[in-house]
């Protein structure tokens, strides 16, 4: 009984940190608020993926560590260690499932997704063993599940086109439901027998086993010459469940294009299913593309003995890196292109809300780059390639509130030292900016959130590079030890980024500012509009203001020495009064030069409006309406 125990806890133990990240995601869902169709997606895909996962890692865990030869030597029967890992992978699963249900968004939102929901989550179970098996790991086990899932769902939904049955939403779908999910626990029974069958016939040495579906002579080998294409073939080899998602993916858009011609389905329901399949099994492929190159020789044990080879480690560095970015992105782009062919305009119209048609393939580079290297340099902090999987999305959760963390407290502390801010602005640039100016800001402020990325990516660059070199301590204090640098240089782009926007806005705040204290001045001196001449309007200077009205050191810093003019002109404009909108009279506006020349005029009561003209372009309106 004690080692029954013992064995339970070691799975437990096994289980712990792969749990807690499922349930940190699940958790997330219970902070947003009602009603967001992205956000549901977001959490249903991932609860689609984290089940299998949790299912599988029990016994894929075995396979990573390479301790299935010494459990199984063990004198207790097999089906025992199955029903012992069936205790843990059920608390778990069956805890994360009870945290997602009890989500804002949840996939147990209504009667029809809680028994789907309910069906991958069986399923998932029963078959988690014999593909885990197959694959003889746990990535690849899972992906085998999830492969089966997917290939229920697509049965399903062609079998309801094909009987031309009613949708999910109306009454007489229960019959149809209640089939299917006979059907479904059936085939679950089906496989929890195989997997047990499977078990009892599995035959194991002390050898880590070679799961490679590219095993034996073939192109990407070893070759007697050339340390660095070997090097290059090696890291391809390396990713060869990469590569079979990718063809998978591309074989599942063809197939998606093929059901065009059939009548009823429409071509726009079928983009956007090749869209959402592309991304999911691309997403997959990005961050395994990352995760399995360091992951994989962690595991292993290989990576100390890469450092004894005849090619420098930056250079194992560079290709490991490159092999990852540019390996996973020539997969999207591949399926990408291929749809874009495939179903034409219909496609594109799905890429539009994403801006993925003007500069799709620059944004696309882009996206798959941040993934892969982020999963790459989680390879790097932690050892295996599931817990460099599952580490990333925390990573880049960390980072991206970081970043806003810092862009948060940049406003807060420009909004307590708006008084500072604006002097130095009034003293360095004495008039409104020039439009080129403008655009110039605007267009730092769009991207300024891929540039923050430069410096990031540096950061985690470095550190990669130097945990490639060395062994690294598997504890979770080291972890937090390496994430502190990529947080620190993510809150510290997010401080800065809005710079050249409050920049602009500080400029056109002091604007504001020096026209509507002259035009206050001259309200001041109460002149009457009836004694006006348009012809020959009545001038000013900052002497004739500081009679009546103090005259402030900025105004004097942006004002030119030429007169101030007041010229007689019926001005209506529509304003605000009490929040009720309302037609604001002026009987006259105030014309002032301002430096580098900026002619600008003012109107102003209890509403006002304002503008100027220069050789450089024109700020707020031209000219007096």
């Amino acid at each position: 009984m004690d080692l029954q125990f013992s064995r339970i806890r070691k799975e437990a133990r096994a289980m712990f940190w792969p749990w807690c990240a499922v349930i940190f995601a699940g958790v997330l869902t219970w902070l947003r608020p009602y009603g967001s169709q992205e956000l549901w997606l977001i959490t249903t895909n991932t609860f689609l993926i984290a089940i299998p996962l949790l299912a599988t890692i029990p016994l894929g865990m075995e396979f990573q560590h390479g301790t299935l030869p010494l459990l199984f030597s063990q004198p207790v029967a097999r089906t025992r260690i199955l029903r012992e890992k069936w205790i843990v992978m059920a608390v778990a699963v069956v805890s994360a499932a009870i945290v997602y249900a009890f989500g804002r968004v949840s996939p147990f939102q209504d009667r029809n997704t809680s028994i789907i929901a309910g069906i991958w989550m069986i399923t998932a179970i029963c078959s988690a063993t014999f593909w885990t098996l197959v694959a003889r790991s746990t990535i690849g086990g899972l992906i085998l599940n999830l492969f089966q899932g997917w290939g229920m769902a697509f049965t399903w939904q062609l079998a309801r086109w094909l009987l031309r049955l009613p949708p999910l939403t109306e009454t007489e779908s229960m019959g149809d439901l209640l089939i299917a999910t006979l059907a479904a626990l059936g085939y679950a029974l089906a496989m929890l027998r195989l997997s047990q069958w499977k078990l009892a016939r599995f035959q194991v040495t002390g050898a880590v086993p070679d799961t490679n579906v590219f095993a034996g002579p073939h192109i990407l080998g070893s070759k007697p010459s050339g340390a660095v294409v070997n090097l290059v073939r090696k890291e391809l080899h390396l990713l060869w469940l990469v590569w079979l998602l990718m063809i998978v993916t591309i074989l599942g858009v063809l197939g998606l294009a093929v059901l065009q011609p059939l009548p009823g389905i429409p071509h726009e329901k079928l983009a956007a299913a090749a869209f959402a399949y592309i991304v999911t099994i691309g997403g997959i492929a990005t961050v395994l593309a990352g995760s399995l190159s360091m992951g994989e020789e962690r595991t292993w044990g290989t990576q100390s003995g890469n450092m004894t080879l005849p090619v420098s480690v930056r250079l194992q560095w560079l290709i490991k890196l490159a092999v990852v970015i540019f390996g996973s992105f020539v997969g999207l782009a591949s399926a990408i292109s291929l749809a874009k062919i495939a179903f034409g305009q219909a496609f594109i119209d799905v890429l539009l809300p994403y801006d993925l048609v003007r500069y799709g393939m620059l944004k696309l580079f882009m996206a798959s780059s941040i993934l892969s290297f982020a999963a790459f340099w989680c390879g790097c902090v932690v050892k295996g390639t599931v817990r460099a999987t599952l580490l990333v999305f925390p990573a880049l959760g960390a980072v991206w509130w970081a970043y806003w963390g810092g862009m948060r407290a940049f406003v807060q502390i420009w909004l307590r030292a708006e008084t500072i801010s604006g002097g130095v602005a009034s003293m360095l640039h004495p008039f409104p900016f020039a439009p080129s100016t403008r655009t110039m800001l605007t267009q730092i402020q769009i991207w300024g959130l891929q540039w923050f990325v430069i410096p990031l990516v540096a950061v985690g660059a470095i550190q990669s590079y130097r945990l490639f070199r060395r062994e690294i301590q598997d504890s979770v204090s080291f972890v937090i030890r390496q994430m502190l640098p990529p947080v620190i240089a993510a809150f510290l782009c997010g401080l800065f980024m809005p710079f050249p926007r409050v920049v602009e806005a500080s400029v056109d705040g002091q604007t504001y500012t020096v026209l509507l204290e002259v035009s206050r001045a001259i309200e001041k001196m109460q002149i009457d509009p009836a004694k006006l001449d348009a012809a020959h309007p009545l001038e000013l200077t900052l002497d004739d203001l500081s009679r009546t009205s103090p005259l402030s050191d900025r105004l004097r810093r942006w004002v030119d020495g030429t007169v101030i003019t007041v010229t007689p002109r019926v001005i209506i404009r529509p304003s605000w009064r009490n929040g009720r909108p309302y037609l604001a009279t002026f009987n006259y506006f105030t014309s002032v030069r301002l430096k580098n020349d900026w002619n600008c005029w003012v109107v102003t009561s209890n509403s006002f409006s304002m503008g100027c003209t220069s050789p450089y372009g024109t700020w707020g309106i031209p000219t007096p309406p």
